[in-house]
């Protein structure tokens, strides 16, 4: 009898808490700019931030053809992570909404 056939799976299931932790060197990160890229089996989420030249006096904004975004944070996850997060995301602007909706 081969070996492979003595060998059982056992799954075992159980409910683990998970507890998040923010230490204090994790700070937020303001971003109004992202680009979404995305391979076979990864999708890259890059957050920028757009410096505001609408600021700027309408001549000066006419020297720009184009503005930097510089990138303040790269995140790079599963398809099945984008789906749980994209549901996530919606559920709570969805909630969010409604809240804004009810202080009006």
């Amino acid at each position: 009898m081969d070996n492979q056939e003595n060998k059982k799976v056992i799954r075992i299931s159980k409910k683990v808490t998970i507890k998040r932790v923010n230490p204090d060197n994790v700070r937020p990160t303001y971003a109004n700019d992202f680009i979404v890229t995305h391979t076979e089996k990864e999708f890259f989420l890059t957050f920028s931030l757009l410096e505001p030249i609408g600021l700027l006096d309408p001549k000066e904004i006419e020297k720009y053809n184009e503005i930097e975004a510089n990138a303040v944070c790269k995140i790079v996850m599963s398809p099945a992570f984008i789906d749980l997060m994209m549901k996530a995301l919606s559920v709570n602007y969805d909630n969010y909404k409604k809240q804004i909706n009810e202080h009006k």
